[in-house]
């Protein structure tokens, strides 16, 4: 066994261990609001990528050809991970635009969250018969039976996610942004 495999067991075991250690503190916080429990999802979907992924590689460690249900199973955590990532990191800016009042308007915020959540379909559609079908379907490199649309589709979410961030905001319309000096909507 090569160094590299040690190298993604590590970081697919911290990376699933990280997102459920945060999966159980937000569920010990008391007060929770809509950023909170978008942030639970993020964690959820990010502990599904990472717990498929580890999954998947102990089965190729284990078995000389891993079962088609195990593989299946793998794939459907790994790949319900990777598809429901880009719209889950688009609502939380979202949200936490809404929770500092740089977003005013829920219209806005509804139009945009339809248009981050509607590709989720098109890549069920489009994932489930590579589940059903192909049994020698490479879990350990997901992006290739995705393609390269969902590439797009993440490179986007990420891209929104940056300029909404650094730009305050200011370029949806319906956005109003804080006065200087003030604390964003909330009060001191």
């Amino acid at each position: 066994m090569g160094s590299l495999l040690y190298v993604r067991l590590i970081g697919y075991t911290a990376g699933t261990l990280l997102q459920l250690f945060w999966v159980v503190v937000i569920l010990g916080y008391r007060r929770q609001r809509n950023f909170e429990r978008v942030f639970f999802f993020l964690c959820l979907a990010l502990f599904f990528f990472y717990g498929g992924s580890l999954l998947a590689l102990n089965a190729q460690i284990h078995y000389p050809m891993p079962p088609s249900a195990l593989q299946a199973f793998a794939g459907a955590l790994l790949y319900i991970g990777l598809c429901t990532l880009p719209p889950i990191l688009i609502h939380l800016h979202l949200e936490y635009a809404t929770t500092r009042g740089l977003l005013k308007k829920s219209d806005t915020k509804r139009v945009i969250l339809l248009a981050a959540y509607a590709p989720i379909v098109f890549f069920g559609m489009r994932v489930y018969p590579l589940l059903a079908n192909n049994p020698g379907l490479d879990l350990l490199a997901p992006g290739r039976a995705l393609g390269f649309v969902y590439g797009v589709w993440l490179a986007v979410a990420f891209l929104t996610a940056k300029e909404s961030r650094l730009c305050g905001f200011d370029h949806i319309p319906g956005v109003a942004l804080p006065e200087p000096g003030s604390q964003g909507g909330h009060v001191a």
